[in-house]
């Protein structure tokens, strides 16, 4: 009779185990909201040398079934410098509106002709991340 009672709470035990749902923290973010920009000019001496901007998406996403932040941010020269030194830059990550972890990330960089075109997404689960180096 042990044996059999052994036996159903190992089974149970392995059953439950392995349906057991990864549990994502929480923050309460109290640091930023949808529909924030952020802006800056860069200058050098007199001279407007190039902009930058930062930009907290009005809507979400739903990245893996969970609602996340879209954020983008770009940079660029101006004047100039872009006839000497051409930046045209953009970053894009998926942030978790609950807990504030990356889902993807996303880099588009054109600086005076050198390319870089990467997506990374994250697994928080296998706690991994795929990077994609595209040409």
């Amino acid at each position: 009779m042990s044996i059999k009672i052994s036996v159903l709470a190992l089974l149970v035990l392995l059953t439950f185990s392995g349906s057991a749902q990864f549990k994502y923290r929480t923050i309460n973010n109290e640091a930023f909201k949808t529909g924030e920009i952020i802006e800056y000019r860069i200058h050098y001496g007199f001279v407007d040398a190039g902009e930058a901007r930062l930009e907290i998406k009005e809507s979400f996403k739903e990245i893996g079934n969970r609602k996340s932040y879209h954020i983008v941010g770009l940079g660029t020269t101006k004047g100039a410098f872009d006839w000497f030194f051409k930046v045209r830059d953009r970053y894009e990550t998926y942030l978790d509106f609950e807990s504030l972890m990356p889902w993807v990330f996303i880099r588009r960089v054109d600086e005076g002709g050198y390319i870089i075109n990467q997506n990374v997404t994250f697994n928080h689960q296998k706690k991994r991340q795929l990077l994609i180096n595209l040409p």
